[in-house]
């Protein structure tokens, strides 16, 4: 078996095996009918916010109401969190004048609401408010952190990123380091990074990948990462901060850019791979995509498909696609593998400076042999495999972050 078929092989292997441990967190409206496309959600994720509501009842009666997530008002799946969220924002806003510390904690609640009313596409009107909803509470918990975030835009292609600026006080030119998600992730989830980091007396710049949050005036391509480079260029003309201690952090879809800068960006001294897709991803059948966008890693290739400028609905029925279409997105798909491009599997060491390489033993999304490729392309990297988690380990992260940030800190303060 040849290495292109190893690589099919191994995507869709991940994926099956995923549909025992990954529960539907979203049924069709019928028992008889598959699920919808981009409604399954994994369990981890609905724990995840339970967790943080601290009422598991909560969430299972909330997502008992939705029946779909197409369109907006009772029983869309958008809607239902959102008008959660409304209530947690207003009792958060009632509280403002009277408890600041309960405040607080309701509005970071009120964030997590409106995240999950955002998903799969964070691209419908529905999803959309929802998006409001959930920057409209970063700005609000932002008067409360003890490292506020600035936020300024930076011109590129005739359009503007919007950079979230945090920075140490007292530090005259400290460290500067870029942090971003993945397909469905946004700058305002990043405090407790931000946090750290400028406890450290390191400055932090987030923003969202191209095709994400306020970064859809461009699709994703695998040149994305021109959006980072721009921004490094950026701050570098500013004089401002140490660029012999520049590093990089980037989640899921940010992973696989920060990957590309870690080998292509010289400007860089310490990157955290935080489960980033490399190859397997993007190998996936356009034959199995019906299936695939019904489970619950599908959920992510439902957003990575929107992300790159097409409607995943039409992937998501056979018959949808015209012949044309199919060929270009197949041609999109498999240019963004690391593999194809020369960075990793190429038996050459193509990335010599630190690198941290972070993820779940059981990732659906990002495999054993994606690890292995980006370990073996690598000159120094260190990798961390986190107990029985899936994707990207967020059951292990309040534990693992602060470690993932020393590690950081060390390799930008280290002696070339």
């Amino acid at each position: 078996m040849n290495k292109k078929y190893l690589r099919y092989y191994a995507c869709l292997l991940s994926l099956v095996c995923s549909l025992s441990v990954l529960p539907q967190a979203l049924a069709s409206s019928s028992k008889s009918e598959p699920p919808k496309p981009g409604s399954v959600l994994s369990q981890s994720r609905l724990n995840g916010l339970a967790e943080k509501l601290g009422n598991k009842e909560l969430v299972i009666a909330t997502q008992a109401k939705v029946k779909g997530i197409l369109g907006d008002g009772p029983g869309v799946w958008a809607y239902e969190w959102r008008l959660l969220g409304e209530k947690y924002e207003a009792e958060a806003d009632k509280q403002a004048k009277e408890n600041k510390e309960e405040a607080h904690e309701l509005y970071k609640k009120a964030l997590a609401i409106y995240r999950m009313g955002y998903l799969p596409g964070n691209y419908s009107p529905a999803e959309r408010k929802s998006y409001d909803g959930f920057r409209r509470m970063a700005a609000k918990i932002n008067e409360y952190v003890e490292f506020p975030f600035t936020e300024f835009t930076i011109p590129f292609e005739n359009k503007e990123i919007i950079i979230h600026l945090v920075k140490p006080e007292g530090v005259k030119k400290p460290p500067l380091v870029l942090y971003t998600g993945g397909t469905d992730g946004s700058k305002e989830e990043n405090h407790m990074t931000t946090h750290i980091l400028a406890s450290k007396g390191v400055a932090v710049a987030s923003f969202d990948l191209a095709g994400t949050g306020e970064s859809m005036q461009w699709n994703a391509r695998p040149d994305s990462d021109k959006l980072h480079k721009r921004i490094l260029d950026y701050f570098e003309e500013t004089n401002d901060y140490d660029f012999s201690r520049v590093g990089l952090i980037g989640g899921s879809f940010g992973g696989y850019y920060a990957v590309k800068m870690a080998a292509e960006d010289k400007r860089l001294k310490a990157v955290i791979n935080h489960c980033g897709l490399i190859d397997s991803n993007f190998q996936i059948p356009i034959q199995a995509m019906p299936h695939i966008l019904r489970t619950a890693p599908g959920t992510m290739v439902y957003s990575a498909i929107r992300r790159m400028g097409f409607d995943p609905e039409r992937f998501a029925y056979p018959g949808k696609l015209n012949d044309k279409e199919l060929a270009d997105f197949d041609k999109l798909a498999k240019s963004f593998s690391l593999v194809e491009q020369g960075i990793v599997g190429s038996g050459k060491k193509t990335i010599t400076i630190p690198l941290l390489i972070i993820n779940g033993s059981r990732d659906p999304v990002v495999n054993a042999n994606d690890i292995k490729l980006v370990e073996d392309a690598s000159t120094q990297s260190d990798t961390w495999i986190m107990g029985l988690a899936g994707h990207c380990a967020p059951n292990y992260m309040s534990a693992a972050r602060p470690d993932m940030m020393e590690w950081l800190v060390q390799k930008l303060n280290q002696e070339n």
